[in-house]
């Protein structure tokens, strides 16, 4: 394809050129190709890529502000590409974030925002948009009969669902809610099942939103057995979505370690909550394992609070376990990690500078603690 390219520029054949450059991941020279022949089509293309390349970036940073500035940059070039695609009539990209006939890209950019978002008041707001946008986007990619696009919007409907759930205080409509977006959660992953079972990243990925789903129904449930079983259920179904998902480690991309940091730090938790109904030490164990797995993910795309959340969850259990000189010393890493994003965020430089020091703190605790024993 380089030669290719080399060779279309050399004469002058900007369409050429710019379709080679889509492979090589050129994407902004595959756009000035596009512009310069007024090709709708290859504009358009580019445009999908490049918006899926800054979005992906976004959820990579962990500075807030940046990121909401970087996705909403994402979004510029998927409005534009959505006016392309319009005047074609043609949908160019399948697969991958914000792909899905307009306004799909919405439904997904508003879910993001409320899980991004701090008061309560936003989060629903965003939540409901997010959710006219999904429900106008699945009647479009059903009338296209495209499955690609038709189960990325049961996916983001689902998601939506979900969130808005986990929101919900009135138990009848929380229950109405996930069982709806279990409803498409199911589908979802039927269709992605026919279309690419070997996809891993994706179907790890889908599995994971529904052992989530599995989780907040287990957290309706009245007697502890219920609660129990619901949620063994629902651990189970996460262990096998990672698994899936770290499959697809040898091609990833780095960015998704970001993702996949997030699903194991939350796994983890999961098998906290088993432990505190079951008192069973391998739930912890096994959620150190996580963990520690989480902390090699977050390096891959230095997100350095997210890898001191994890040795925070790491100390914290360790201490239950008795595990004192381990526990000090997941404390002070949790430390060092909160000091290093303290230094990378400079608007929340005070807020993780106390964190660290309330790390400090535990550390010296569980020394204490030892010497005491």
């Amino acid at each position: 394809f380089k030669k290719a390219a080399d060779l279309s520029e050399g004469v002058g054949d900007e369409y050429t050129a710019g379709l080679s450059h889509v492979p090589l991941e050129k994407y902004d020279k595959a756009l000035e190709c596009g512009e310069k022949t007024k090709d709708i089509y290859l504009s358009s293309w580019a445009l999908g890529e490049i918006a899926y390349e800054t979005y992906y970036r976004a959820h990579a940073t962990e500075d807030p502000d940046l990121r909401l500035r970087v996705a909403e940059e994402a979004m510029g070039y998927y409005d534009k590409e959505q006016q392309y695609s319009t005047i074609m009539s043609f949908q160019v990209r399948g697969t991958g974030k914000l792909a899905a006939p307009a306004p799909g890209g919405y439904a997904e950019y508003y879910w993001d925002r409320a899980r991004w978002e701090i008061t309560l008041e936003n989060k629903l707001e965003l939540l409901e948009e997010s959710e006219k946008a999904g429900s106008e986007a699945l009647k479009a990619a059903e009338a296209l009969d495209i499955p690609f696009f038709i189960t990325r919007m049961y996916h983001l409907l689902s998601g939506t669902l979900t969130e808005r759930a986990s929101l919900e205080q009135d138990v009848n409509t929380k229950r109405g809610l996930l069982e709806k977006a279990m409803e498409y959660r199911e589908k979802n992953i039927e269709i992605w099942e026919g279309l690419a079972p070997y996809h891993y990243w994706n179907m790890g990925y889908y599995q994971n939103l529904l052992g989530n789903i599995k989780v907040e129904l287990a957290h309706l449930q009245q007697d502890l057995d219920s609660k129990r079983m619901f949620l063994e259920d629902a651990a189970s179904t996460l262990d096998t979505s990672l698994e899936t998902m770290i499959k697809y480690t040898p091609n990833m991309d780095t960015r998704l370690y970001a993702t996949l940091s997030r699903y194991q730090e939350g796994y983890g938790a999961i098998l906290t909550r088993l432990y505190e109904l079951t008192e069973d030490p391998k739930h912890l164990r096994k959620a150190i394992a996580t963990w520690r797995m989480a902390i090699e993910s977050a390096r891959e795309v230095d997100m350095t609070a997210r890898i001191a959340e994890s040795y925070w969850s790491i100390a914290k259990a360790q201490d239950v376990l008795g595990e004192r000189p381990e526990a000090a010393e997941s404390f002070m890493k949790a430390s060092e990690n909160y000091v290093k994003t303290a230094e990378k965020i400079p608007q929340l430089k005070e807020f993780y500078q106390e964190y660290a020091s309330y790390m400090r703190a535990w550390s010296e605790i569980e020394k204490a603690k030892r010497h005491h024993a």
